[in-house]
């Protein structure tokens, strides 16, 4: 009897390991399985993007030899979109690709390079890439996943983030490059470029109508830029290269290997940028009929780009590449205040209602213009790849409020020490552009802000119930405003 009931218990005992390892395998079967088929999709993703850009094709297939394909994540950003994200084998920092998946079309649609420190550098914090930090930071920092610190910055929620994320292209070219101090945004990086047009001091000779003559052979250079815009309003410019219309290809990288923050010009395309005469083309075109209005887009264009990010933006970008053209239009029957949107090839207009702004101070109009300018330069940006694609522009501009409160301070002393006013300002210009739903679906189709990401914005720069904004933006929005400007005191250029 007692031989039987061990029997029947040993038999249990055996069924119930045999169930464990059974369920265990079945677990396994399945990840392996998730596993295996994201790997198909992105391959197959990755091999398209060899046919598209055959110069890549070498390091795309680099690419494939170094990814951790056994340590593949994702997550949810929406409702409609996905975050993949496939580890990189270097020995050195947090590198992985970076792919957004759309739920709806069962397709990538963005891929990128992403790059993290592993650790936190003893250097200043002042104008410094990587800021100091307590040891139990760096700690923290480096046990947050790399794809939680990138779904982060998709959502606007950096967590408490130190450190900084920089993006590459499949192509191994720069993109940009954000830096975090305990989730609040301090630099912001990009490479921007200016055309210009130069003699050469070669002549050659050349017969036309049988007569031999030297002729000036005048070639389109373009210079490219690191431009480092940092929290406070200012702006570091550093010349990284040029590249000739007339010299062999060349690509402005910063590369991936050992030694990837210094940033390599393979320019070789002769000749330099020789010469002394230049032609500057301006590709800012204000046809704005309004004087007071027409002055104020003006006074930002004219703005000292190296203290005013966005008139910074305005120059460096639309009024120095001669391939962009961005022109200011008046219609005072649209509905709002402003409108932007990308003509192709090139082309971008900013349509104001100068009846509609009439009412408000300089200050306020200033702000609806910088709104609208940054709407196209969103635009340029994913037009031209030089920046990840915004999937909902207002907001980003989020990233933005301080270099647009620095940026009117600029244009308008009466503001300075007056920074409340000036933040208030800047947060009563997004104020409509907030979803009033909260729904996370309606915000990402209409492009609006999320109402938990603007009160949390709000909060980040000091506005609560008991210190509303709209209180102290009052004070500098409209003509007869305590702080406010009235538009018609500027001085019109009537050339």
């Amino acid at each position: 009897m007692k031989k039987s009931i061990l029997t029947t218990i040993l038999s249990l005992y055996a069924l119930v390991i045999i169930c464990s390892i059974s369920c265990n395998k079945k677990d396994q079967t399945i990840g392996i399985n998730f596993q295996n088929t994201t790997k198909e999709l992105l391959l197959n993703y990755l091999n398209q993007q060899k046919i598209i850009e055959l110069k890549s094709s070498l390091f795309i297939d680099t690419l494939i030899s170094k990814s951790e394909w056994s340590k593949i994540q994702e997550t949810s950003i929406s409702k409609d979109v996905k975050l993949i994200y496939v580890p990189l084998n270097y020995n050195r920092s947090r590198i992985g690709m970076t792919f957004l998946y759309n739920n709806n079309t069962q397709s990538i649609y963005y891929s990128l390079i992403t790059e993290m420190p592993n650790s936190q550098s003893n250097n200043s914090q002042n104008k410094n890439p990587v800021f100091n930090k307590p040891t139990d930071e760096i700690i923290h920092n480096d046990i947050i996943a790399p794809i939680d610190i990138i779904a982060g910055f998709y959502k606007y929620k950096m967590n408490g983030y130190t450190g900084s994320i920089k993006a590459f292209s499949l192509s191994n070219n720069f993109l940009w490059e954000y830096g975090y101090q305990n989730g609040n945004r301090k630099y912001e990086r990009l490479i921007t470029n200016s055309n210009i047009v130069y003699q050469s001091n070669k002549t050659s000779p050349k017969k036309s109508n049988s007569i031999e003559t030297n002729l000036i052979k005048s070639s389109g250079c373009t210079l490219y830029y690191l431009v480092t815009y940092y929290y406070d309003g200012s702006i570091d410019r550093e010349f990284i290269g040029s590249e000739c219309d007339y010299g062999s290809d060349c690509q402005t990288t910063i590369g991936i290997s050992e030694g990837s923050d210094i940033i390599k010009a393979d320019c070789t395309g002769g000749g330099g940028v020789g010469g002394s005469s230049s032609e500057e083309i301006d590709k800012i075109i204000n046809d704005i009929t309004d004087p007071c209005l027409k002055a104020l887009i003006s006074n930002l264009q004219n703005a000292n780009k190296l203290t005013n990010a966005i008139g910074g933006i305005l120059q460096n970008v639309f009024g120095e590449n001669n391939n962009i053209t961005l022109t200011f239009k008046q219609d005072d029957n649209i509905g709002g205040y402003g409108k932007s949107k990308p003509l192709g090839n090139g082309n971008y207009q900013v349509t104001l209602n100068a009846k509609e702004l009439s009412g408000f101070s300089q200050e306020r109009q200033t702000l609806t213009i910088m709104h609208e300018v940054l709407h196209s330069y969103f635009f340029y940006q994913k037009d031209y790849q030089y920046y990840t694609i915004i999937p909902n522009q207002h907001t980003e501009m989020l990233r933005y409020i301080e270099k647009m409160a620095t940026s009117l301070e600029n244009l308008y002393p009466n503001l300075i020490g007056q920074r409340d006013i000036t933040l208030a300002l800047v947060f009563d210009n997004l104020k409509s552009s907030v979803n009033s739903t909260n729904s996370l679906i309606d915000a990402f189709n209409n492009k609006e802000i999320l109402s938990e990401n603007f009160e949390f914005a709000l909060e980040k720069y000091g506005f609560s119930s008991s210190k509303p904004f709209q209180n102290l933006a009052i004070k500098a929005k409209y003509v007869d405003s305590e702080f406010g400007t009235n538009p018609c005191v500027l001085k019109i250029d009537n050339n």
